[in-house]
Protein backbone atom coordinates (compact mmCIF):
# COMPACT_ATOMS: atom_id res chain seq x y z
CA UNK A 1 0.00 0.00 0.00
CA UNK A 2 1.44 3.25 -0.64
CA UNK A 3 0.21 6.20 1.68
CA UNK A 4 0.03 10.28 1.37
CA UNK A 5 0.22 12.40 3.96
CA UNK A 6 -1.92 15.84 2.98
CA UNK A 7 -0.27 18.87 4.99
CA UNK A 8 -2.43 21.62 3.91
CA UNK A 9 -5.41 22.13 1.26
CA UNK A 10 -5.03 25.72 0.65
CA UNK A 11 -7.63 27.01 3.40
CA UNK A 12 -6.77 24.80 6.22
CA UNK A 13 -5.03 21.89 7.87
CA UNK A 14 -7.65 19.53 9.37
CA UNK A 15 -7.84 17.42 5.97
CA UNK A 16 -7.86 13.83 5.44
CA UNK A 17 -4.77 12.03 4.37
CA UNK A 18 -5.28 9.02 1.93
CA UNK A 19 -4.13 4.94 1.91
CA UNK A 20 -3.77 3.46 -1.76
CA UNK A 21 -3.04 -0.02 -2.93
CA UNK A 22 -1.90 -0.62 -6.45
CA UNK A 23 -3.23 -3.67 -7.53
CA UNK A 24 -1.29 -6.96 -8.13
CA UNK A 25 -3.03 -7.69 -11.29
CA UNK A 26 -1.15 -5.54 -13.73
CA UNK A 27 1.06 -3.86 -11.80
CA UNK A 28 3.21 -2.96 -15.00
CA UNK A 29 0.55 -1.62 -17.26
CA UNK A 30 1.88 1.86 -18.58
CA UNK A 31 -0.58 3.66 -16.56
CA UNK A 32 -1.44 1.49 -13.16
CA UNK A 33 -4.35 2.18 -11.58
CA UNK A 34 -4.03 3.27 -7.94
CA UNK A 35 -7.41 1.64 -5.63
CA UNK A 36 -8.20 4.21 -2.97
CA UNK A 37 -8.40 1.93 0.72
CA UNK A 38 -9.06 4.50 3.23
CA UNK A 39 -8.80 8.30 4.11
CA UNK A 40 -7.00 8.83 7.27
CA UNK A 41 -8.21 11.65 9.78
CA UNK A 42 -4.76 14.60 10.35
CA UNK A 43 -3.91 18.07 11.18
CA UNK A 44 -1.32 19.08 8.89
CA UNK A 45 0.33 15.62 8.48
CA UNK A 46 4.08 16.17 7.52
CA UNK A 47 4.91 12.54 7.12
CA UNK A 48 3.90 9.11 7.19
CA UNK A 49 5.70 6.01 7.98
CA UNK A 50 5.37 2.38 7.38
CA UNK A 51 6.57 -0.24 9.95
CA UNK A 52 6.23 -3.74 10.83
CA UNK A 53 6.28 -6.08 13.54
CA UNK A 54 9.56 -7.71 13.70
CA UNK A 55 7.66 -11.32 12.77
CA UNK A 56 5.73 -8.84 9.78
CA UNK A 57 2.62 -10.22 10.77
CA UNK A 58 1.50 -6.78 11.91
CA UNK A 59 1.63 -3.31 10.27
CA UNK A 60 1.45 0.19 11.43
CA UNK A 61 0.98 3.41 9.84
CA UNK A 62 2.40 6.45 12.13
CA UNK A 63 1.14 10.08 10.80
CA UNK A 64 3.30 13.27 12.02
CA UNK A 65 0.90 15.73 12.08
CA UNK A 66 2.22 19.33 12.87
CA UNK A 67 -0.34 20.85 14.11
CA UNK A 68 -2.13 19.14 17.37
CA UNK A 69 1.78 17.90 18.02
CA UNK A 70 0.97 14.51 17.46
CA UNK A 71 2.29 11.69 16.17
CA UNK A 72 -0.87 9.08 14.92
CA UNK A 73 -0.53 5.57 14.97
CA UNK A 74 -2.61 3.16 13.28
CA UNK A 75 -2.70 -0.80 12.93
CA UNK A 76 -3.91 -2.94 9.90
CA UNK A 77 -7.46 -4.70 11.14
CA UNK A 78 -7.23 -7.90 8.30
CA UNK A 79 -10.88 -8.30 9.72
CA UNK A 80 -12.07 -4.67 8.49
CA UNK A 81 -9.99 -4.41 6.05
CA UNK A 82 -8.42 -0.88 7.29
CA UNK A 83 -5.89 1.21 9.45
CA UNK A 84 -7.50 1.33 12.70
CA UNK A 85 -6.32 4.35 15.64
CA UNK A 86 -4.33 2.62 18.10
CA UNK A 87 -2.04 5.64 19.83
CA UNK A 88 -1.40 9.11 19.76
CA UNK A 89 1.57 9.92 20.97
CA UNK A 90 2.60 13.42 22.30
CA UNK A 91 4.84 15.34 20.69
CA UNK A 92 4.46 18.86 21.79
CA UNK A 93 7.41 20.64 23.56
CA UNK A 94 9.84 18.07 21.39
CA UNK A 95 13.20 20.27 21.57
CA UNK A 96 14.29 21.61 18.38
CA UNK A 97 13.85 18.78 15.77
CA UNK A 98 10.49 18.48 13.24
CA UNK A 99 8.38 15.51 14.33
CA UNK A 100 8.98 13.62 11.03
CA UNK A 101 12.44 12.88 12.71
CA UNK A 102 10.83 11.84 15.82
CA UNK A 103 9.30 8.79 13.35
CA UNK A 104 12.54 8.36 11.61
CA UNK A 105 14.31 7.84 14.77
CA UNK A 106 11.52 5.38 15.89
CA UNK A 107 11.24 3.78 13.14
CA UNK A 108 15.13 2.77 12.89
CA UNK A 109 15.60 1.87 16.17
Amino acid sequence: MNQVANYFNGSHFNIESKIYQLPRTAPDTPVPRLLHVQSIPTIGARDVKHFASPAGDTHHLAFANRWGGSVAIFTWDAALHLFAPTLSIDTAGLPGAPISNFLTERADS
